[in-house]
């Protein structure tokens, strides 16, 4: 009787095997080598490092947060392997004099086939969120792109546009940046132009992107203003009958493996819209991910919009404060800021900052 070895080996998720058919095999498992990953930037200590499974599949876990460094790094692969990445913009901010809340920075979900090479590297810059406005300034401000670069296959680069401004009482929507990169539209007050969302790429099998219209506003005899665009909604239209300013948009959840079964992240939404300020009314609620409420001139606790929660639910956190503001937006959510009615000393809420997460499949084979 012959002997024939089979050798079998993890590509890229699934179980491959190389040899022909014989009788009494010698099987033999051969693990593959999983990729590694070198940082080579002085500020790489603060990258956050874990492990998840998904569907028997192991991942190493790598997430970029800080809005003050360029994170540059390289890889080596042996063969060409996936990875899977969550790409967040910054928020943009709410804006003053019964603003709008920020829109949401856009929400990418990639899976990138890397070609297999020695060394070859990836650069990430974290967007910042829009920084708050005072006292009576009708416009935000636009949330910071996020960005992951591969030099040697360009092709393969992702931007995630920053979220766009809440507009308050009289001031026209808000101006984006030119790249066609998507983001939330801002709020808008009654009399200012609806904001929307910035025209999207297209989207493919492998990278799609998230963003949606800030809500529109309405004069029913109290300044009010709409909420924010989310990732996964788009800012609450006001109507005749409205009584409180809109909440802003939901965001969404990630559906990307190894990222959805790391920690809680399967239950976070990302880019939720901020919560929009109101002259009298009650302010709205930050949306699902990580958005500002927005705050109301009526000074009591009670007549504040809730900030959201770490990304949980709208409407769980705490109130925003009449006496310093719109909520700001979750940091590493791309949550917009809250808008807020107008006062001495009081501010918008700040877009949330952006982040990166990074799924590098460890070459461990399926259970």
């Amino acid at each position: 009787m012959s002997s024939q070895s089979y050798f079998f080996y993890n590509f890229n998720g699934r179980l491959l095997i190389g040899g022909s058919n014989a009788v009494n095999d010698t099987i033999n498992y051969v693990p593959p080598s999983p990729p590694v990953l070198t940082f080579s930037n002085p500020q790489g200590s603060d990258v956050n490092a874990g492990a998840s499974i998904t569907g028997g599949i192991s991942y190493n876990i790598y997430t970029f947060r800080s809005t003050a460094v360029t994170y540059s790094f390289t890889y080596t692969v042996t063969r060409p392997t996936t990875i899977n990445v969550l790409v967040v913009g910054g928020g943009g901010s709410g804006a003053n004099n019964a603003g709008g809340g920020g829109g949401a920075g856009a929400v990418v979900f990639a899976k990138i086939r890397l070609p297999s090479g020695s060394n070859k590297t990836i650069t990430i810059n974290v967007g910042k969120g829009g920084l708050s406005v005072p006292g009576s300034t009708s416009y935000g401000n636009i949330g910071k792109n996020t960005s992951i670069s591969f030099p040697a296959n360009p092709e393969l680069n992702i931007i995630a546009g920053g979220g766009g401004p809440g507009t308050g009482v009289g001031t026209a929507a808000g101006a984006f940046p030119t790249l066609n990169i998507g983001g939330s539209g801002g709020g808008s007050c009654w009399n200012s132009t609806p904001n929307p969302a910035n025209t999207m790429p297209s989207s493919t099998a492998n990278i799609t992107y998230y963003g949606n219209a800030g809500g529109i506003g309405y004069n029913t005899g109290t300044t009010i203003s709409s909420g924010g665009g989310g990732a996964g909604a788009t800012g609450v239209n006001l109507i005749s009958t409205s009584t409180k300013s809109s909440d802003g948009g939901d965001g969404i959840l990630c559906t990307l493996d190894g990222i959805k079964d790391y920690l809680s992240y399967g239950t976070y939404y990302w880019g939720g819209g901020g919560g929009g300020g109101s002259s009298g009314y009650l302010g709205g609620n930050g949306g699902k991910g990580g958005g500002g409420g927005g705050t109301s001139q009526g000074g009591a606790s009670g007549n504040q919009g809730l900030n959201d929660t770490y990304n949980l639910a709208s409407g769980t956190g705490t109130s925003a404060s009449s006496a310093t503001g719109g909520g700001s937006g979750i940091n590493g959510t791309g949550g917009g800021g809250g808008g807020a009615w107008q006062a001495s000393g009081t501010f918008s809420g700040a877009g949330g900052d952006g982040i990166v997460i990074i799924a590098f499949p460890s070459g461990t084979p399926p259970a």
